[in-house]
């Protein structure tokens, strides 16, 4: 199954092992070079990634497999950024959640260099810049991460921004 916007392609296999995903991406890559070449597209293997995601508790060998394309190796990694979104291979969310703090506290610093009591907008200004800038750069891609019960992290730092 592949996954295209704009420039950002994700092939996404599942199958009994990942050396059986594995092999299912190194086929599909060999089918996207053939459509490449007819329509003069070009993809570029060497700023691949590679995740495993399992059901399964502990470390397993099996998801140590590589992906072997021409004369690159793609090795696994732990996380991945997928459209602006951190995906850790446990789905955990929390190196998500500690860069949607740390964007979040950075506009909110921004917005309170320009915005005080004596000068600046008002205060319906500036919770208005804080409602259209600073939550949504912290909860962009929510709708994917947020699911999972530990919003509590990010209502306490809105909270202290306010």
């Amino acid at each position: 199954m592949a996954f295209r916007f704009v420039d950002d392609t994700n092939l996404v296999a599942w199958g009994r092992s990942a050396r059986e995903n594995c092999y299912t991406l190194e086929l599909a890559h060999s089918k996207f070079l053939a459509w490449a070449k007819r329509y003069g597209a070009e993809f570029a293997p060497e700023i691949y990634q590679l995740i495993h995601f399992s059901r399964k508790r502990g470390s397993s060998e099996d998801l140590k497999e590589k992906i072997e394309l021409e004369d690159i190796t793609i090795n696994p990694r732990s996380e991945i950024k997928v459209l602006g979104v951190l995906v850790d291979s446990r789905l955990r969310w929390g190196p998500q959640l500690a860069n949607a703090a740390q964007k979040g506290e950075v506009a909110f610093n921004a917005q309170s260099r320009i915005t005080s009591s004596v000068w600046g907008p008002s205060v319906r200004s500036s919770r208005l810049l804080y409602t259209a800038i600073v939550r949504p750069t912290m909860l962009y891609g929510s709708q994917v991460w947020g699911i999972r019960p530990n919003g509590g992290y990010l209502k306490v730092i809105m909270h202290s921004f306010i």
